[in-house]
């Protein structure tokens, strides 16, 4: 993971000697030199495995390409062949990627970078007692350098081990890029390609709302020729299987023709006529938009949907789609969108069956059209009938917004700000009910008096929340934490320890 994935093939020995690792020979029969020559020379043969790949995925033969890695590490032999494939692989296949690794593991009597790596997809399975000794022989080998030390320090925190967790970080250093960005391939899930793969090689046996819930996912992610190849596919055998009246299947047929369009690439033809003409293309880019927004409208009109007089598409996953696309290619403002569709919305998420993707559109259109007053009934509705944690948070900071400060207010950063008895006591009760949830315990640090033993644990469940907080987490209409979240509350989790 740390060297290399199938959406980026770089030479691995750039990229080790990048991340300044040397490699101890005292775990490994090679010298350096040897292990970085015999990855680089098999690297050739594994990215024409990983090109040939992406044709045999969007043909559902997802077995066969593993089976095909399967054999080269085989027939190679060396452990460096299975530790290239793992890493080449990691966010594609994460099960087999780990399978890999363990084999690199006994062959390459546990070498440093191996342990590495394994330690990572420890961390991703949550077994700290494995990942902290993985991290203990990558520090033993002195390889356990800048930001991987915050890596490191992850399954001490939670496990409530802090003397260990202060010594791995007292003194990080590194970009918090590549920790942010580290992060999301631990937590993040699998690549959709290699998962509808999975799913294609049953399509034969896919009936009623496991393949309406493929359709949808496809639809949702259909911006690459083998996702449309699938789709094209899946549609066929929705058509085939669904009653002749179901709402999905009218709808999605009828929209198919405007989801299987490729899209055009805006990025590349800005920079092919930038280098043509020596002009920014955006008259061109202007054209694209204005040509795709004609396409969308005239699919929606036809089919009856998102329109003055249509309704909204019965799966939230495509209408959300659309909505997004209504709003980027300024079809529809965020208002009008809300103006029209509120009481649909409303109308499904209150049902008596239920529909919280009805109500996650809901609130993302009231969070763009700066709602707040209908957020905090929408966020009331997800915190305590569906038991979310994000709804709970958005309804806990919406009754906050009365008790900040006003413009131009000086205040101090460390100071408790004690809230109204009505307003602790919602968030007394989010707490109760979402322990670990990151604002929240937030939250509680700045607005409630904490003794030392009290801080110390709130922080501990709060630092060990936002390192699972990724910037790429799907659907999460009310936040965006990022890595530097994770990086102050390390900070005030370290000040904790130090005044127990």
């Amino acid at each position: 993971m740390i060297f290399a994935s199938m959406r980026d093939c770089f030479s691995f020995v750039v990229l080790a000697l990048a991340f300044g690792f040397t490699i101890p020979t005292a775990n490994a029969a090679e010298s350096n030199e040897k292990v970085y020559a015999r990855v680089n020379a098999g690297w050739p043969d594994i990215i024409k495995i990983q090109e040939a790949s992406y044709d045999k995925l969007a043909a559902g033969k997802y077995d066969q390409v593993i089976g095909e890695f399967d054999q080269y590490a085989q027939k190679n032999g060396h452990w460096t062949a299975y530790f290239s494939i793992s890493n080449s692989t990691w966010t594609m296949f994460p099960e087999a990627s780990f399978r890999w690794m363990k084999i690199a593991e006994q062959k390459s009597n546990q070498h440093p970078l191996v342990m590495l790596e394994l330690a990572m997809h420890y961390m991703r399975q949550e077994d700290c007692i494995q990942a902290n000794q993985a991290w203990t022989a990558v520090e033993k080998s002195g390889d356990l350098k800048e930001y991987l030390r915050y890596l490191a320090a992850y399954c001490h925190i939670k496990t409530g081990n802090d003397a260990q967790a202060i010594k791995l970080l007292e003194k990080p250093q590194g970009s918090s890029r590549k920790l942010g960005d580290t992060l999301a391939e631990i937590w993040d899930k699998p690549d959709s390609l290699a998962r509808f793969s999975r799913q294609y090689q049953q399509l034969d046996q896919l009936n009623g709302p496991d393949l309406q819930q493929f359709v949808s996912a496809l639809v949702v992610n259909s911006s690459n020729a083998a996702a449309r190849k699938m789709l094209t596919e899946a549609l066929l055998r929705l058509k085939k299987t669904a009653l002749k009246d179901d709402p999905f299947n009218v709808q999605i047929q009828c929209m198919s023709s405007w989801f299987l369009v490729p899209e055009e690439s805006s990025d590349d033809l800005y920079y092919k006529m930038s280098a043509q003409l020596g002009t920014t293309g955006t008259g061109k880019l202007g054209e694209i938009r204005k040509k795709k927004a004609g396409e969308l409208k005239s699919a929606l009109d036809k089919c009856g949907l998102l329109t003055d007089k249509g309704s909204m598409p019965v799966d939230s996953d495509v209408a959300r789609l659309l909505l997004q696309k209504m709003i980027d290619l300024e079809l529809a403002t965020p208002e009008q969108l809300l103006l029209r569709f509120e009481p649909e919305l409303k109308f499904r998420a209150n049902s008596a069956n239920g529909d919280f993707g009805a109500l996650e559109i809901l609130a993302a259109l009231q969070v763009k059209a700066k709602d707040q007053k209908g957020l905090a009934v929408s966020d009331e509705l997800g915190w305590k009938r569906y038991r979310s944690s994000r709804f709970a948070s958005s309804r806990v900071l919406g009754a906050m917004l009365a008790q900040t400060p006003s413009a131009g207010t000086t205040v101090d950063k460390d100071k408790i700000v004690k809230l109204d008895p009505n307003t602790n006591a919602l968030l007394m009760q989010a707490i109760s009910d979402f322990p670990n949830e990151a604002l929240l315990l937030s939250l509680q640090l700045k607005h409630q008096e904490l003794d030392k033993k009290q801080r110390l644990d709130v922080l501990r469940r709060l630092v060990t929340a936002e390192y699972h907080l990724s910037s790429n987490a799907p659907r999460d209409i009310h936040f965006n934490r990022s890595v530097y979240d994770l990086l102050s509350a390390l900070g005030e989790y370290q000040k904790a320890v130090k005044a127990q």
